[in-house]
């Protein structure tokens, strides 16, 4: 029986070969001394004679294809997943490897051991990083809703793939391998969930903050940490040899993970508190200590008989949460491991499955039932526990279910596991890799399907279950503004840079007054208007962004906590909320925000460096406010950013001004000055040529004269016939 992939020889193995055929070893000047004989190939040279260089050429290569693959894939909504296991596969023996010569002086067996011990290394830090995005919080949240789900997307697909698993132990496994350990493995297999990739596609498609995202990452965060526990237990069976080797196997796995719950557990906060680390991020240190402990942990639980990944899985979920630690360094380590090791890890995966074992018409049949019974269980099971238990409509019910049923790279180790135990034969191995990559192809077009972005429902902040959401139409009549309004009562304001605070900070305070006796002119007792100040922040592909709770950064925002401070002071009434999304996606959100809340004005502000204004020192120091009335029409809102084509994020700009139902006004900050005594003293000029958006800021700026401190001189331009 094979070993574990942490039991495979790596590179002094591969050193020694090469040092008992006399060949001498990593000799950067070796082409210098003469040492080449010149009828040798030279990419043969290149591994034989440096690893290292053969090490860069295959990383290239890799790399290369992974990144082209993605770039079509991308045009499709595909996950890189899926791109990195088919790049595998072309350089692998299903097409690449049909080339003559082609494995020989690229992928030589003598340079596979560094290969693998990259890979491994990579495996193990993805699962570390695995552990750091495990909030407890997040699951604990819903747990009865998500619960429901997990078990169900759980213990059927379990029963399905173990059911399965004993026509293809008759027709396609050997006898060296014992049923009840395929029956295992296979239930494990087909009841997995991809979370990491579940996350990106819920980034993408704008559904982190809606009822099924919630519900999604909360129940497959329990799906897979319940499937990675199963995986350990199974590993350990198949390596025991009696049933009392067993049990020390999984006794010794316990005692360890009691070991790193407490006491390391307790030391790791002691030193993250003395290093300043979850108030100022990760430290040096701490991240020094943490990342050698979870290898510690990974040598342990491999030891043991369990493999080595639920050790480094383990030590991920001991890192204290407080302060957004464990997200913090998720974020210093990602990308490494994302660019670096896990492409390795699935090219050679890709390499070790052989597509041409699909030979024949019973080859095809099971591979075809693998797929139908592991979507069937899957979707089926998440969406009816959706619906009936958890009471989301039908729609989202499929869209759960089509989630749940994403396979990707998690099933995908969990296969290599198998093949690395001896579990799986390559035939079979083939079968499951292709079923993987199927269902994780179907994800995103069916859940699009499904559930399409006009009925989305938004989770309401603060709320504790899913219920409380809010529609597209609970908020405003969502009609067109009256062109006869004349004062603005709910104001959006758009904050998504530190740049801007001070705009919005100017803007908001002309609806104030210092004034000690009344802030608004007596003759009209008006009503000062609500200031809603929408905080954005542009959120990635990365793990450690999606983990990033709306309810923790609504109170812990620095930019929105300046903000309502301000509006203490000056006895200005400012509510805020928060949107996590991609950039592309921010205008979207911004139109939907003030729809949804019935505003009848957005205010984008504007800061103005030096470099922007080339007649800086022509222009009065005040801030411009021009405004689109976009009740009438929408021709003015090329005319307002045609000009800025060249500016910071037209594209953000001219997207509001085009789509937005409310009107929408643009801030250029350029550091109004107040006086000495603290008032503001403004006075406004507003030349008036006539039309819907000079008629906007005619009744803007009357509003804005209410104000004991603010007046206005209107010049009205006439056109001479």
């Amino acid at each position: 029986m094979q070993e574990l992939i942490l039991d495979r020889v790596y590179a002094n193995q591969a050193r020694l070969e090469l040092s008992n055929a006399g060949q001498p070893l990593c000799r950067d000047n070796a082409f210098a001394d003469g040492a080449v004989p010149m009828d040798e190939k030279f990419l043969f040279y290149i591994g034989t004679m440096n690893p290292l260089h053969l090490w860069i050429i295959q990383f290239s290569i890799i790399m290369g294809t992974a990144t082209l693959l993605s770039f079509v894939l991308r045009e499709i909504r595909q996950p890189k997943v899926i791109a990195e296991v088919l790049s595998g596969i072309v350089l692998g023996p299903t097409i690449c490897g049909r080339i003559p010569g082609f494995t020989e002086h690229l992928f030589p067996p003598e340079s596979r051991p560094y290969l693998a011990l990259t890979a491994d290394i990579g495996l193990r830090l993805f699962f570390f990083l695995f552990g750091l995005q495990i909030e407890p919080s997040v699951v604990k949240k819903n747990l009865r809703v998500s619960g429901i789900i997990a078990l169900a997307g759980m213990i059927i697909p379990f029963v399905t793939g173990a059911g399965l698993s004993v026509l293809l132990y008759e027709q396609f496994m050997n006898e060296n391998i014992r049923l009840t350990y395929f029956m295992f493995f296979s239930g494990v297999a087909f009841s997995v969930t991809a979370f990491p990739v579940m996350c990106r596609i819920l980034t993408e498609f704008k559904l982190l903050n809606t009822t099924v995202g919630a519900a999604v990452i909360s129940a497959g965060l329990s799906n897979d940490v319940i499937g990675w526990i199963l995986l350990a237990l199974s590993v350990a069976m198949l390596k025991a040899d009696s049933g009392s080797e067993a049990m020390y196997m999984i006794l010794s796995c316990a005692i360890w993970t009691l070991i790193l719950l407490f006491p390391v557990k307790l030391l790791l906060r002691m030193l993250a508190t003395s290093t300043g680390s979850i108030d100022n991020g990760p430290s040096v240190l701490f991240m020094t200590i943490a990342v050698l402990i979870a290898f510690s942990s990974a040598l342990v639980t491999n030891i043991s008989g369990v493999h080595g990944i639920f050790g480094a899985f383990l030590m991920g979920l001991i890192i204290p949460r407080e302060g957004n630690l464990a997200t913090s360094m998720l974020g210093k380590l990602e990308d490494m491991v994302e660019i670096i090791f896990l492409p390795f890890y699935f090219a050679l995966l890709g390499m070790s499955t052989n597509l041409g074992f699909l030979n024949d018409g019973i080859t095809w049949v099971y591979t075809i039932l693998i797929i139908f019974a592991a979507f069937v269980s899957k979707f089926g099971s998440c969406a009816i526990a959706a619906k009936y238990i958890a009471n989301f409509s039908w729609r989202e019910s499929g869209a759960i279910g089509s989630f749940m049923s994403c396979k990707g790279l998690v099933e995908l180790i969990v296969l290599d596991v198998g093949l690395s135990a001896g579990i799986l034969t390559p035939r079979v191995y083939a079968m499951f890799v292709l079923e993987a990559l199927v269902l994780t192809f179907m994800t995103t077009p069916l859940a699009i399907r499904l559930y399409p972005p006009e009925i989305h429902k938004g989770i309401v902040f603060g709320s504790t279950t899913f219920r409380n959401v809010t529609s597209d139409d609970s908020h405003g009549s969502g009609t067109l503004r009256n062109t006869t309004v004349v004062s603005k009562r709910r104001i959006t304001v758009v904050l998504d840079k530190v740049e801007h605070l001070p705009a919005v900070m100017a803007f908001t305070q002309l609806f104030g007054s210092r004034s000690s006796s009344t802030p608004y002119r007596s003759m009209q007792k008006r009503v000062a208007p609500s200031i809603e100040a929408l905080r954005l922040i542009e959120i990635s592909e990365r793990a450690c962004a999606v983990m990033k709770s709306p309810d923790t950064l609504l109170k812990t925002d620095h930019l929105l906590a300046i903000l309502k401070m301000f509006g203490r002071l000056h006895a200005i009434p400012i509510t805020t909320a928060i949107d996590i999304a991609t950039y592309d996606s921010h205008a979207d959100s911004v139109i939907d925000y003030a729809y949804n809340r019935g505003s009848d004005l957005i205010v984008l502000p504007w800061h103005l460096l030096p470099a922007n204004i080339s007649h800086r020192q022509t222009v009065p120091n005040e801030s411009f406010l021009p405004l689109a009335h976009n009740g009438a029409g929408k021709a003015s809102a090329a005319n307002v950013t045609a000009n800025l084509s060249a500016r910071i994020h037209p594209r953000f700009l001219q997207s509001i001004f085009e789509h937005a139902r409310a009107d929408v006004a643009l801030f250029l900050d350029r550091n109004i000055e107040n006086s000495a005594q603290g008032k503001i003293n403004l006075h406004l000029f507003l030349p008036f040529f006539g039309g819907p958006d000079d008629r906007l800021a005619l009744d803007f700026v009357a509003q804005l004269c209410e104000n004991d401190e603010i007046s206005a001189t209107v010049v009205r331009f006439i056109r001479k016939s």
